[in-house]
């Protein structure tokens, strides 16, 4: 992967600029300071190793390199857009790229990443500042290739990659493409009825029994969709739904 390379694939795409780093610690960090500098929507960070990498809850993700996909988008949100929603525009993004295009059975799992047939093969942070004005980053991580994955002590989840799911080699600067295509077409779609429903007809786990630990205290029942604030919805053995705000939490599947 270098600049040559990257160009060629974005051609035509909409991207009004980039930087590519061999290697760097977060993009996210990287986008945040181009955003604070004034940088257009849309302007993208991308490496081709990323060492510090960060997931929710300051989880470590690391890019090995030429293994997989980190980079980070500057987005320019509107005064009436809920913040809540760009981790889902990511995770949109990423899912719509893995059916249509690589035709993987992928699904989201709330709030920020996407999973094929259950294991996750990408992760999504989004990271708003203020500084006299907003300043919104989403950084997205893609397991491309077989070696992209850390040792199996260092994951909180099962994960898996496209090249172990496709059974063969991925370039990964159409899979980037892609992905920066359909972002771009569902930041258009984002908190209007299209974008909930997509979301809701691709969301992991639902209909089915999960576990949602917050912050001393556990909650167990159905889920059962995402609401229009973007919060998960569970409902209870008493019929009671009860949203779930994104935080602290973790989900799981009740086997």
């Amino acid at each position: 992967m270098d600049e040559r390379e990257i160009l060629k694939a974005l051609e035509a795409i909409g991207i009004p600029r980039f930087k590519y780093y061999p290697q760097v610690g977060s993009t996210n960090d990287l986008a945040i300071e181009w955003a604070k500098a004034g940088s257009p929507e849309f302007s993208l960070v991308i490496a081709n190793s990323q060492i510090a990498g960060r997931g929710r809850l300051n989880r470590n993700w690391v890019t090995n390199e030429g293994e997989g996909l980190a980079f980070s988008i500057v987005l320019r949100p509107k005064p009436d857009e809920r913040i809540s929603l760009f981790s889902a525009l990511g995770g949109i993004a990423v899912c719509d790229t893995f059916i249509q295009n690589l035709l993987l059975p992928a699904t989201i799992k709330w709030p920020n990443d996407v999973l094929i047939s259950g294991r996750k093969v990408s992760g999504i942070l989004a990271e708003a500042h203020w500084d006299g004005s907003l300043d919104l980053v989403l950084g997205i991580g893609i397991n491309v290739g077989k070696d992209s994955l850390p040792d199996p002590d260092q994951l909180n989840f099962p994960a898996t990659t496209l090249e172990t799911e496709l059974d063969h080699p991925i370039d990964r600067l159409p899979v980037l493409a892609e992905v920066l295509k359909r972002l771009i077409h569902w930041r258009g779609l984002l908190g209007r009825m299209d974008f909930f429903t997509y979301w809701n007809s691709h969301l992991a786990y639902i209909g089915k029994p999960v576990q949602v630990t917050l912050p001393g205290e556990k909650i167990q029942g159905i889920l059962s969709g995402i609401s229009e604030e973007g919060n998960l919805q569970i409902q209870k053995e008493n019929g009671k739904t009860i949203d779930v705000i994104m935080g602290d939490i973790q989900l799981r599947p009740i086997s």
